[in-house]
């Protein structure tokens, strides 16, 4: 048990009050004048030892302070849990190897809420390496844990989980759907250009040609496949266009179409035909091995505009004639990439962290409430049986 006030435990004193006032009744008697005794001295007069009356009631009346007491303090109480090894299980193993009854194991899905397996199997998505992470965060020290997961599991988070006891993975047979490979996945890039002569041109349509074709082959890098829309500057991009690389001098954000884009959540590549000065609010987004070139970037609204430094010709740009050149325009115009969401269980190895454990235990109030008006009940009935036996 702990308490989540123990400064509430200075209600204790209170007790102090019923015996003071069980004090005071006895200590306040009625003099009557009696003749015999008129004439004798104070010291010679017969005395009587002070003794508690009426203890029931006041036993009542001071368990109601320790009860309010405690109520103030806010007692949670652990239990003694016997568990000894808890088992999370994989809602996509629709039929789990549950071991045979043992009162020291308990299954629970890996699904947020953690519930018990007899219960139906929760719908997804499931975030397994935040829900194992939040598992292990709440149970004891010495306690056992367990998760049995497909061979391949989907929801992690691309870090590797740092935990505070060791964890048993356990593999079972079964068939996620099927991930959405990279061939199978597709972007739209707009490409926007006022001159067929610009320097940048061939370098673009070389690298969106490859991407289009072959995404994911790309110097080994996982990259969507991606449908180039072009055509002239006049033409806006495409609504559901990702990305839009503007080979022109006049700045993107001149045309309103295009602004608009931008600042819902697009981005462009401004590539100029001259070195163009980049904004004042705007960040090296990327930078080269010599720190010579770089890409700035800026907000606008909520999308980005990139821009590189100098022109983007073979000259200026190296990185052009480089065979990942396909890679990094895709890295370019993909300012958050995803992390790795799926990986193989046997691959699951955290590392051991000395981390102390959140607790949770089980608020009192309900029972102590009940408890107090109880006593109540108890006092006033005690008091008016008392005040009846007066004579």
């Amino acid at each position: 048990m702990s308490l989540l006030w123990p400064a509430g435990l200075f209600g204790l004193f209170g007790l102090l009050v019923p015996l003071l006032v069980h004090l005071q009744r006895q200590i306040q008697r009625t003099p009557v004048r009696f003749a015999a005794l008129r004439w004798l001295s104070a010291a010679a007069r017969p005395r009587q030892r002070l003794r508690l009356q009426q203890w029931p009631l006041l036993l009542a009346r001071m368990a109601l302070v320790i009860v309010a007491t405690l109520l103030l303090a806010q007692p949670l109480w652990f239990g003694a849990d016997q568990t000894r090894r808890w088992v999370l299980v994989h809602p996509q193993l629709e039929r789990p190897i549950i071991d045979v009854a043992d009162a020291d194991v308990q299954y629970r899905w890996l699904a947020p809420g953690f519930a018990p397996t007899e219960q139906p199997a929760p719908a997804g998505p499931w975030p397994v390496a935040s829900l194992i992470r939040e598992f292990d965060a709440e149970l004891p020290v010495n306690v056992e844990l367990e998760v049995r997961l497909p061979e391949e599991v989907d929801g992690l988070d691309g870090e590797r989980m740092a935990l505070s006891r060791e964890l048993t993975v356990s593999v079972v047979d079964a068939e996620l759907p099927k991930a959405v490979s990279a061939r199978e996945k597709s972007d739209i890039w707009s490409v926007r250009s006022d001159s067929s002569e610009h320097p940048a041109l061939r370098y673009i349509n070389a690298a969106t040609a490859a991407l289009s074709t072959d995404g994911d082959a790309i110097a080994g890098a996982e990259v969507a496949t991606i449908k180039v829309d072009q055509d002239g500057t006049a033409s806006p991009p495409l609504p559901a266009a990702r990305a839009l690389i503007w080979l022109s001098d006049a700045a993107p954000t001149d045309q309103p179409t295009v602004d608009q884009w931008l600042r819902r959540g697009g981005v462009a590549l401004w590539l100029s035909s001259a070195a163009a000065p980049a904004a004042d609010r705007s960040f090296p987004y990327w930078r080269s091995v010599d720190g010579v070139r770089a890409v700035r970037a800026q907000r606008h609204g909520a999308g980005w505009l990139l821009q590189p430094n100098s022109v983007l010709r073979a000259a200026d740009f190296p990185e052009l004639l480089e065979p990942d050149f396909p890679r990094l325009l895709h890295s370019w115009l993909d300012p958050a990439p995803r992390r790795p969401g799926r990986a193989l269980a046997s691959d699951l190895q955290p590392r051991i962290i000395d981390a102390e454990p959140i607790v949770r235990g089980q608020a009192l109030d309900p029972v102590l409430l009940s408890l107090l008006l109880a006593l109540l009940l108890t006092e006033r009935a005690v008091a008016a049986l008392a005040l009846r036996s007066k004579p």
